[in-house]
Protein backbone atom coordinates (compact mmCIF):
# COMPACT_ATOMS: atom_id res chain seq x y z
CA UNK A 1 0.00 0.00 0.00
CA UNK A 2 1.28 3.46 -0.96
CA UNK A 3 0.28 6.17 1.49
CA UNK A 4 1.76 9.25 -0.12
CA UNK A 5 3.10 10.19 -3.59
CA UNK A 6 5.11 13.30 -4.42
CA UNK A 7 6.00 14.14 -8.03
CA UNK A 8 8.69 16.75 -8.70
CA UNK A 9 8.27 18.52 -12.06
CA UNK A 10 11.00 21.10 -12.77
CA UNK A 11 9.52 21.96 -16.19
CA UNK A 12 5.85 22.09 -15.14
CA UNK A 13 3.20 19.43 -15.69
CA UNK A 14 4.44 16.53 -17.89
CA UNK A 15 3.83 16.89 -21.64
CA UNK A 16 3.75 14.59 -24.66
CA UNK A 17 7.40 15.28 -25.43
CA UNK A 18 7.64 13.79 -28.98
CA UNK A 19 5.14 16.38 -30.21
CA UNK A 20 7.70 19.10 -29.46
CA UNK A 21 9.70 18.04 -32.53
CA UNK A 22 7.08 16.24 -34.62
CA UNK A 23 4.49 19.03 -34.86
CA UNK A 24 5.32 22.70 -34.39
CA UNK A 25 1.71 23.72 -34.99
CA UNK A 26 0.48 22.08 -31.79
CA UNK A 27 -0.90 24.27 -29.02
CA UNK A 28 1.17 23.63 -25.89
CA UNK A 29 -1.98 23.59 -23.76
CA UNK A 30 -3.14 20.53 -25.72
CA UNK A 31 -0.14 18.28 -25.10
CA UNK A 32 -0.18 17.88 -21.32
CA UNK A 33 -0.29 14.17 -20.48
CA UNK A 34 -2.80 14.72 -17.68
CA UNK A 35 -4.84 17.74 -16.53
CA UNK A 36 -4.11 19.14 -13.04
CA UNK A 37 -7.38 17.65 -11.79
CA UNK A 38 -6.02 14.17 -12.43
CA UNK A 39 -3.33 14.60 -9.78
CA UNK A 40 -5.72 16.33 -7.39
CA UNK A 41 -8.25 13.50 -7.63
CA UNK A 42 -5.57 10.92 -6.79
CA UNK A 43 -4.13 13.11 -4.01
CA UNK A 44 -0.70 13.22 -5.66
CA UNK A 45 1.42 16.11 -4.45
CA UNK A 46 2.91 17.87 -7.49
CA UNK A 47 5.86 20.21 -6.95
CA UNK A 48 5.93 22.43 -10.04
CA UNK A 49 9.02 24.35 -11.16
CA UNK A 50 11.02 22.70 -8.37
CA UNK A 51 14.39 21.03 -8.91
CA UNK A 52 15.90 18.08 -7.14
CA UNK A 53 19.52 18.86 -6.29
CA UNK A 54 20.42 15.51 -4.70
CA UNK A 55 19.18 11.97 -4.24
CA UNK A 56 20.98 10.13 -1.44
CA UNK A 57 20.15 6.41 -1.70
CA UNK A 58 21.97 5.60 1.54
CA UNK A 59 19.95 8.02 3.63
CA UNK A 60 16.92 7.57 1.36
CA UNK A 61 16.44 11.31 1.01
CA UNK A 62 15.67 13.73 -1.81
CA UNK A 63 16.84 17.32 -1.53
CA UNK A 64 14.62 19.93 -3.18
CA UNK A 65 16.03 23.40 -2.73
CA UNK A 66 16.82 23.53 0.96
CA UNK A 67 14.24 20.90 1.93
CA UNK A 68 15.18 17.27 2.56
CA UNK A 69 12.42 14.69 2.08
CA UNK A 70 12.60 11.07 3.23
CA UNK A 71 11.40 8.33 0.89
CA UNK A 72 10.67 4.62 0.94
CA UNK A 73 10.95 4.35 -2.84
CA UNK A 74 12.01 6.85 -5.48
CA UNK A 75 11.54 6.54 -9.25
CA UNK A 76 14.13 8.55 -11.17
CA UNK A 77 12.76 9.52 -14.58
CA UNK A 78 14.91 12.52 -15.45
CA UNK A 79 15.44 11.54 -19.09
CA UNK A 80 18.18 12.78 -21.36
CA UNK A 81 20.02 16.08 -21.61
CA UNK A 82 20.66 17.32 -25.18
CA UNK A 83 24.28 17.13 -26.23
CA UNK A 84 25.95 20.35 -27.36
CA UNK A 85 29.04 19.16 -29.27
CA UNK A 86 32.37 20.78 -28.38
CA UNK A 87 32.79 22.94 -31.48
CA UNK A 88 33.05 26.76 -31.31
CA UNK A 89 29.82 28.74 -31.36
CA UNK A 90 27.61 25.99 -29.98
CA UNK A 91 26.32 28.22 -27.17
CA UNK A 92 25.34 31.22 -29.28
CA UNK A 93 21.87 32.55 -28.46
CA UNK A 94 20.01 31.24 -31.51
CA UNK A 95 21.48 27.73 -31.40
CA UNK A 96 18.56 25.63 -30.20
CA UNK A 97 18.10 22.13 -28.80
CA UNK A 98 14.66 20.48 -28.64
CA UNK A 99 13.90 19.01 -25.24
CA UNK A 100 11.20 20.96 -23.40
CA UNK A 101 8.38 23.44 -23.84
CA UNK A 102 10.60 26.58 -23.71
CA UNK A 103 12.73 25.07 -26.50
CA UNK A 104 9.60 24.50 -28.58
CA UNK A 105 8.38 28.05 -27.97
CA UNK A 106 11.77 29.49 -28.88
CA UNK A 107 11.75 27.51 -32.11
CA UNK A 108 8.25 28.72 -32.96
CA UNK A 109 9.32 32.30 -32.33
CA UNK A 110 12.21 32.22 -34.83
CA UNK A 111 10.66 29.83 -37.38
CA UNK A 112 9.26 32.39 -39.82
CA UNK A 113 8.68 31.65 -43.53
CA UNK A 114 11.77 32.33 -45.61
CA UNK A 115 14.21 32.12 -42.69
CA UNK A 116 17.30 29.97 -43.12
CA UNK A 117 17.79 27.16 -40.62
CA UNK A 118 20.67 24.70 -40.39
CA UNK A 119 19.95 21.45 -38.54
CA UNK A 120 22.97 19.55 -37.28
CA UNK A 121 22.23 15.82 -37.10
CA UNK A 122 20.12 13.45 -39.19
CA UNK A 123 18.62 11.27 -36.48
CA UNK A 124 14.93 11.31 -35.57
CA UNK A 125 14.82 14.66 -33.76
CA UNK A 126 16.79 16.39 -36.51
CA UNK A 127 14.74 14.99 -39.39
CA UNK A 128 11.40 15.54 -37.65
CA UNK A 129 12.30 19.19 -37.06
CA UNK A 130 13.44 19.47 -40.69
CA UNK A 131 10.08 18.14 -41.86
CA UNK A 132 8.14 20.50 -39.57
CA UNK A 133 10.12 23.59 -40.60
CA UNK A 134 10.07 22.83 -44.32
CA UNK A 135 6.28 22.61 -44.18
CA UNK A 136 6.31 26.12 -42.68
CA UNK A 137 8.23 27.32 -45.77
CA UNK A 138 11.62 27.83 -44.19
CA UNK A 139 14.89 27.32 -46.06
CA UNK A 140 16.11 24.09 -44.42
CA UNK A 141 19.57 22.51 -44.59
CA UNK A 142 20.51 19.32 -42.71
CA UNK A 143 24.19 18.63 -42.01
CA UNK A 144 25.09 15.09 -41.00
CA UNK A 145 28.11 12.88 -40.53
CA UNK A 146 26.11 10.03 -42.08
CA UNK A 147 25.51 9.77 -45.81
CA UNK A 148 21.71 9.42 -45.53
CA UNK A 149 19.01 10.20 -42.95
CA UNK A 150 18.61 7.77 -40.03
CA UNK A 151 21.65 5.77 -41.14
CA UNK A 152 22.87 5.01 -37.62
CA UNK A 153 19.61 3.30 -36.68
CA UNK A 154 18.10 2.09 -39.95
CA UNK A 155 21.23 1.51 -42.03
CA UNK A 156 22.21 3.04 -45.36
CA UNK A 157 19.80 1.06 -47.54
CA UNK A 158 16.59 1.92 -45.68
CA UNK A 159 17.77 5.35 -44.54
CA UNK A 160 18.56 6.07 -48.17
CA UNK A 161 14.91 5.80 -49.21
CA UNK A 162 14.22 8.98 -47.21
CA UNK A 163 16.77 11.05 -49.11
CA UNK A 164 14.71 11.55 -52.32
CA UNK A 165 11.69 12.42 -50.17
CA UNK A 166 13.38 15.17 -48.16
CA UNK A 167 15.10 16.59 -51.24
CA UNK A 168 11.77 16.63 -53.10
CA UNK A 169 10.43 18.73 -50.24
CA UNK A 170 13.28 21.24 -50.76
CA UNK A 171 15.33 20.16 -47.74
CA UNK A 172 19.02 20.36 -48.60
CA UNK A 173 20.90 17.39 -47.17
CA UNK A 174 24.68 17.58 -46.75
CA UNK A 175 25.87 14.12 -45.75
CA UNK A 176 29.32 12.84 -44.87
CA UNK A 177 30.14 16.23 -43.36
CA UNK A 178 31.68 17.47 -40.13
CA UNK A 179 30.96 20.78 -38.44
CA UNK A 180 34.07 22.87 -37.75
CA UNK A 181 32.30 25.73 -36.00
CA UNK A 182 29.14 27.77 -35.79
CA UNK A 183 29.97 31.28 -36.98
CA UNK A 184 28.31 34.27 -35.38
CA UNK A 185 28.25 37.95 -34.61
CA UNK A 186 30.56 39.50 -32.05
CA UNK A 187 27.70 40.49 -29.78
CA UNK A 188 27.31 43.36 -27.33
CA UNK A 189 25.83 43.80 -23.87
CA UNK A 190 22.49 44.74 -25.43
CA UNK A 191 22.62 42.35 -28.40
CA UNK A 192 24.00 38.88 -27.52
CA UNK A 193 26.12 37.06 -30.09
CA UNK A 194 24.02 35.15 -32.61
CA UNK A 195 24.76 32.39 -35.11
CA UNK A 196 25.01 33.45 -38.74
CA UNK A 197 26.14 30.19 -40.33
CA UNK A 198 27.75 26.79 -39.95
CA UNK A 199 31.28 26.18 -41.23
CA UNK A 200 32.06 22.65 -42.39
CA UNK A 201 35.33 20.81 -42.15
CA UNK A 202 36.08 21.48 -45.83
CA UNK A 203 35.69 25.23 -45.38
CA UNK A 204 32.20 25.61 -46.80
CA UNK A 205 29.87 27.91 -44.87
CA UNK A 206 26.11 27.39 -44.83
CA UNK A 207 24.38 30.62 -43.81
CA UNK A 208 21.70 30.47 -41.12
CA UNK A 209 19.29 32.69 -39.25
CA UNK A 210 19.26 30.05 -36.54
CA UNK A 211 20.67 26.57 -35.88
CA UNK A 212 18.99 23.48 -34.40
CA UNK A 213 21.08 20.75 -32.78
CA UNK A 214 19.84 17.18 -33.15
CA UNK A 215 23.03 15.63 -31.86
CA UNK A 216 21.71 13.17 -29.30
CA UNK A 217 21.28 13.14 -25.52
CA UNK A 218 23.11 11.91 -22.44
CA UNK A 219 21.36 10.45 -19.39
CA UNK A 220 20.64 13.17 -16.83
CA UNK A 221 21.73 11.38 -13.67
CA UNK A 222 23.95 13.97 -11.95
CA UNK A 223 21.54 14.30 -9.01
CA UNK A 224 21.87 10.62 -8.05
CA UNK A 225 24.76 10.08 -5.65
CA UNK A 226 26.27 6.94 -4.19
CA UNK A 227 25.52 4.77 -7.24
CA UNK A 228 28.17 3.57 -9.66
CA UNK A 229 27.00 4.54 -13.15
CA UNK A 230 27.94 3.13 -16.50
CA UNK A 231 30.24 4.91 -18.97
CA UNK A 232 27.31 6.70 -20.62
CA UNK A 233 26.21 8.02 -17.19
CA UNK A 234 23.17 5.72 -17.10
CA UNK A 235 22.07 3.84 -14.00
CA UNK A 236 22.33 0.03 -14.16
CA UNK A 237 19.13 -1.65 -13.03
CA UNK A 238 17.82 -5.19 -12.68
CA UNK A 239 15.10 -6.54 -14.97
CA UNK A 240 12.49 -5.33 -12.48
CA UNK A 241 13.95 -1.77 -12.91
CA UNK A 242 15.24 -1.43 -9.36
CA UNK A 243 18.89 -0.53 -8.74
CA UNK A 244 20.72 -3.43 -7.01
CA UNK A 245 23.20 -0.97 -5.50
CA UNK A 246 20.47 1.09 -3.85
CA UNK A 247 17.35 -0.65 -2.50
CA UNK A 248 14.32 1.58 -2.98
CA UNK A 249 15.76 3.40 -6.00
CA UNK A 250 14.21 2.72 -9.41
CA UNK A 251 15.36 4.14 -12.76
CA UNK A 252 13.24 4.32 -15.90
CA UNK A 253 13.45 5.76 -19.39
CA UNK A 254 16.56 7.17 -21.06
CA UNK A 255 18.63 6.96 -17.87
CA UNK A 256 18.04 3.25 -17.21
CA UNK A 257 20.35 0.51 -18.48
CA UNK A 258 18.49 -2.75 -17.89
CA UNK A 259 20.45 -5.95 -17.40
CA UNK A 260 20.28 -7.88 -20.67
CA UNK A 261 22.20 -11.08 -21.32
CA UNK A 262 25.77 -10.54 -20.18
CA UNK A 263 25.51 -6.75 -20.27
CA UNK A 264 22.97 -3.92 -20.14
CA UNK A 265 20.59 -2.39 -22.66
CA UNK A 266 19.50 1.25 -22.70
CA UNK A 267 16.69 2.37 -25.02
CA UNK A 268 15.82 6.00 -25.79
CA UNK A 269 12.19 5.58 -26.87
CA UNK A 270 9.22 7.49 -25.50
CA UNK A 271 6.83 4.51 -25.43
CA UNK A 272 9.40 2.38 -23.64
CA UNK A 273 9.96 5.11 -21.04
CA UNK A 274 6.23 5.40 -20.30
CA UNK A 275 5.83 1.65 -19.96
CA UNK A 276 8.87 1.43 -17.71
CA UNK A 277 7.37 4.04 -15.42
CA UNK A 278 4.12 2.10 -15.17
CA UNK A 279 6.01 -1.13 -14.53
CA UNK A 280 8.18 0.29 -11.76
CA UNK A 281 5.10 1.80 -10.11
CA UNK A 282 3.29 -1.56 -10.20
CA UNK A 283 6.25 -3.32 -8.62
CA UNK A 284 6.38 -0.74 -5.84
CA UNK A 285 2.62 -0.83 -5.22
CA UNK A 286 2.50 -4.63 -5.19
CA UNK A 287 5.85 -5.11 -3.46
CA UNK A 288 7.00 -7.34 -6.35
CA UNK A 289 10.10 -7.73 -8.50
CA UNK A 290 8.44 -8.60 -11.81
CA UNK A 291 10.81 -8.27 -14.80
CA UNK A 292 10.16 -5.65 -17.47
CA UNK A 293 9.68 -7.56 -20.73
CA UNK A 294 7.93 -5.08 -23.04
CA UNK A 295 8.98 -5.16 -26.70
CA UNK A 296 10.59 -1.81 -27.63
CA UNK A 297 8.60 0.29 -30.08
CA UNK A 298 8.85 3.74 -31.63
CA UNK A 299 7.55 5.62 -34.63
CA UNK A 300 8.44 8.69 -36.64
CA UNK A 301 6.72 10.77 -39.30
CA UNK A 302 8.53 12.67 -42.06
CA UNK A 303 6.45 14.66 -44.54
CA UNK A 304 3.44 12.48 -43.83
CA UNK A 305 5.33 9.19 -44.23
CA UNK A 306 5.20 7.11 -41.06
CA UNK A 307 7.72 4.50 -39.99
CA UNK A 308 7.20 1.91 -37.24
CA UNK A 309 10.11 0.19 -35.48
CA UNK A 310 9.61 -2.87 -33.26
CA UNK A 311 12.42 -4.54 -31.30
CA UNK A 312 15.99 -3.38 -30.80
CA UNK A 313 18.90 -3.94 -33.17
CA UNK A 314 22.04 -1.96 -32.47
CA UNK A 315 24.09 -4.92 -33.69
CA UNK A 316 22.90 -6.77 -36.81
CA UNK A 317 24.57 -8.50 -39.75
CA UNK A 318 21.76 -8.74 -42.31
CA UNK A 319 18.61 -6.92 -43.36
CA UNK A 320 15.83 -8.77 -45.16
CA UNK A 321 13.47 -6.43 -47.02
CA UNK A 322 10.09 -7.23 -48.54
CA UNK A 323 8.28 -4.54 -50.49
CA UNK A 324 9.24 -1.43 -52.46
CA UNK A 325 11.70 1.00 -50.87
CA UNK A 326 11.20 3.54 -53.67
CA UNK A 327 7.48 3.72 -52.87
CA UNK A 328 8.19 3.64 -49.13
CA UNK A 329 5.93 0.62 -48.63
CA UNK A 330 7.94 -2.23 -47.14
CA UNK A 331 8.79 -4.45 -44.19
CA UNK A 332 12.39 -5.01 -43.10
CA UNK A 333 13.81 -7.52 -40.64
CA UNK A 334 17.14 -6.77 -38.93
CA UNK A 335 18.92 -10.03 -38.16
CA UNK A 336 21.87 -11.18 -36.08
CA UNK A 337 22.76 -14.72 -37.04
CA UNK A 338 19.46 -16.58 -37.30
CA UNK A 339 17.63 -14.28 -34.86
CA UNK A 340 15.42 -11.39 -35.93
CA UNK A 341 16.25 -8.49 -33.61
CA UNK A 342 13.92 -5.81 -35.00
CA UNK A 343 11.28 -5.15 -37.64
CA UNK A 344 10.67 -1.86 -39.46
CA UNK A 345 7.56 -1.11 -41.49
CA UNK A 346 6.30 1.68 -43.71
CA UNK A 347 2.78 1.52 -45.09
CA UNK A 348 2.32 -1.84 -43.35
CA UNK A 349 1.24 -0.88 -39.83
CA UNK A 350 -0.62 -4.16 -39.08
CA UNK A 351 2.62 -6.06 -39.66
CA UNK A 352 4.37 -3.96 -37.00
CA UNK A 353 1.64 -4.80 -34.50
CA UNK A 354 1.83 -8.51 -35.38
CA UNK A 355 5.62 -8.49 -35.08
CA UNK A 356 5.42 -6.94 -31.62
CA UNK A 357 2.98 -9.59 -30.44
CA UNK A 358 5.14 -12.43 -31.79
CA UNK A 359 8.28 -10.98 -30.22
CA UNK A 360 6.49 -10.59 -26.90
CA UNK A 361 5.76 -14.32 -26.88
CA UNK A 362 9.20 -15.22 -28.27
CA UNK A 363 7.44 -16.71 -31.31
CA UNK A 364 8.88 -14.58 -34.11
CA UNK A 365 10.15 -16.72 -37.03
CA UNK A 366 13.86 -17.29 -37.44
CA UNK A 367 15.77 -15.73 -40.30
CA UNK A 368 15.73 -18.98 -42.30
CA UNK A 369 11.91 -18.86 -42.31
CA UNK A 370 11.72 -15.40 -43.91
CA UNK A 371 11.05 -16.66 -47.42
CA UNK A 372 8.89 -14.94 -50.04
CA UNK A 373 5.69 -13.57 -48.53
CA UNK A 374 6.97 -13.77 -44.96
CA UNK A 375 5.67 -10.36 -43.89
CA UNK A 376 2.08 -11.21 -44.87
CA UNK A 377 2.32 -14.56 -43.08
CA UNK A 378 3.06 -12.74 -39.82
CA UNK A 379 -0.55 -11.55 -39.83
CA UNK A 380 -1.79 -15.13 -39.78
CA UNK A 381 0.31 -16.41 -36.86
Amino acid sequence: KIDFITMVCPEGYPVDRPVLSKNLNTNIDEIYLRPPEFFDDLEIEVLLKKKVSQIDPTAKTVTIGGEVIKYDDVIVATGGKPIRPPFPGVNLKNVITIRNVPDNLMLKEVAKPGKKVVIVGASFIGMEVASSLARKNLDVTVIAMEDVPFERVLGKQIGGCFLPLVEKKNVKFIGGAKVAQIKGTAGTSSDPARATGVELGDGRVVSADFVVLGTGVLPETSIVEGVEKLRDRSIPVAECLSCPQAPGLWAVGDIASVVHGEGHRRIEHWCVAMNMGRHAARNIARNTQEPFRDVPFFWTAIFGKQLRYVGHATDYDDTIIEGDLSKMVFVAAYCKGDQVKAVVTMGRDPVAAAAAELMRGDKFPRKQDLTSGWSSRLLNN
